[in-house]
């Protein structure tokens, strides 16, 4: 009946949660005032996201301690490919101990390939091995990395393979709302596999909504709004980047109003 069918999708909706990608204690708490269920922390959002610092990690654990806000952390050591060196691997693993035990994270996001583009199950498995280990629990997710193998579907059953928690995907188009189909049917094997899916890449108030109705109900999102900078003086001819321009007076953060206003719209049943 039309009931049934309204009261379906309003029970889904119910249980969309939004994951904000940060990179600043101040975009932290912008996400969590707004009503996100996790925060992902990176560095160099630039890069698409780097490896932050052991001392921002626990600044951003510390100001979200007071709200239910889960921190996620990214493990990536440079920006480029996915394709690691042992070098490259040993400073995941590095990075990884001193958050399982100098940190509160709940979980850490990073993504190994193969030469051929499919998912390092070895490597992904010895993280979820060596996270489960530590003193407290710990999820791994495999984030966009699954974007860039040739086959978004053999990934999610590499990932689940692996025992990853969670994948992070656009459905390997440049945005999810460009693979509709590929996550519904994405959001269907994870559901077999028991993964969760969650989808990201240019989620927006305009298309959350259109996302959640292929049965994805995990969102992730910067959320962004420039900020200027409260800078006076301004140096004209030095600029801190290799390559200009760069708004050196300017900075992105979260978005209290952003947040909410994409859940809410995430949130919304259809009217048909």
């Amino acid at each position: 009946s039309t009931q049934s069918t309204w009261e379906r999708s309003a029970e889904k909706m119910a249980y969309v949660q939004l994951e904000v990608c940060i990179d600043s204690v101040a975009s932290a708490l912008a996400a969590a005032r707004g009503g996100a269920a996790r925060v992902e922390l990176c560095a160099a959002l630039s890069e698409g996201g780097l490896t932050p610092s052991l001392g921002l990690v626990k600044a951003v654990c510390r100001a979200l301690s007071p709200f239910n806000v889960e921190v996620a952390v990214m493990l990536r050591p440079r920006s480029g490919d996915f394709l690691y060196s042992e070098e490259d691997w040993q400073v995941i693993l590095e990075d990884l101990d001193l958050f399982l035990h100098q940190s509160a994270v709940n979980a850490v996001v990073c993504g190994a390939l193969l030469a051929d583009g499919t998912v390092d199950v070895a490597r992904m498995a010895q993280l979820v091995r060596i996270a489960s280990e530590g003193p407290r629990h710990v999820s791994v997710v495999l984030h966009r990395a699954l974007d860039m193998t040739p086959d978004p579907l053999a990934a999610l059953q590499a990932a689940a393979t692996a025992r990853v928690h969670r994948v992070l995907t656009s459905g390997g188009a440049h945005a999810a709302a460009h693979a509709l189909t590929t996550l519904r049917a994405m959001a269907q094997l994870g559901a077999e596999l028991g993964i969760e899916v969650m989808a990201g890449g240019g989620i927006t108030e305009q298309n959350a909504a259109q996302i959640v109705a292929t049965g994805v109900a995990l969102l992730h999102s910067s959320a962004r709004v420039p900020v200027a900078s409260q800078m006076v003086f301004r140096n004209p001819v030095v600029s801190m980047a290799s390559s200009a321009p760069v708004a050196e007076y300017s900075t992105n953060q979260a978005s209290t109003e952003r947040v909410a206003a994409i859940l809410r719209a995430a949130r919304t049943p259809p009217t048909t």
